[in-house]
């Protein structure tokens, strides 16, 4: 369930780059994060938001910008980055924003591209009304990737109770009491 928000300059990309762009930074922050290369799963809860700010309104150094400027900020579960994992995401989304402006890498101009990263402490990131921490959001993922390939269909139910529909409409309870007297 990472996060990335990226600010930048009104008019500074395209549609087309931006939506390249869109897709090639939810793709290095996903690989950094360790999902598995293309999952659609890992990327149904990513979500990449974009402000695009007046060019008029974007100063350095006390005046107006003469080039367009982007802060982008990943917010992740805490433990999902280890410091060489975010080297290398910095890095590379830095390459994405300025390939997708059309700029050539130099310093001086990766220096207009700015990048965040935000852990948040295991025990605090929520959705769908409920904590997640890492490992959780790890194997919800893995779960609906199996699920997904055997056709079934994971249906969230409460107490932890999960009810599993295969395609044919076939319905099976999972829950970990049901899995613990089965055992027995």
């Amino acid at each position: 369930m990472p996060l990335a928000e990226l600010r930048m300059t009104r008019g500074a990309l395209s549609e087309a780059k931006m939506d390249m762009l869109a897709r090639d930074l939810t793709a290095i922050l996903l690989a950094h994060q360790g999902a598995r290369d293309g999952s659609a799963i890992a990327r149904s809860i990513t979500r990449l938001e974009v402000t695009e700010l007046d060019p008029t309104r974007s100063y350095v150094g006390g005046r107006v910008s003469d080039a367009p400027c982007y802060r982008l900020t990943y917010t992740v579960p805490g433990g999902a980055l280890n410091e060489e994992k975010k080297r290398s995401l910095v890095e590379k989304s830095t390459n994405a924003i300025l390939a997708a402006e059309g700029t050539p890498y130099s310093e001086e101009e990766a220096y207009r591209v700015w990048c965040l990263i935000n852990e948040v402490p295991d025990g605090n990131w929520a959705s769908a009304g409920k904590i997640w921490r890492w490992k959780d959001i790890m194997r919800w993922v893995v779960r609906r990737e199996i699920a997904a390939r055997r056709g079934e269909r994971e249906v969230a139910k409460p107490g932890g109770e999960r009810e599993v529909a295969a395609q044919g409409g076939e319905r099976r309870r999972d829950s970990e009491r049901h899995r613990k007297g089965m055992a027995a």
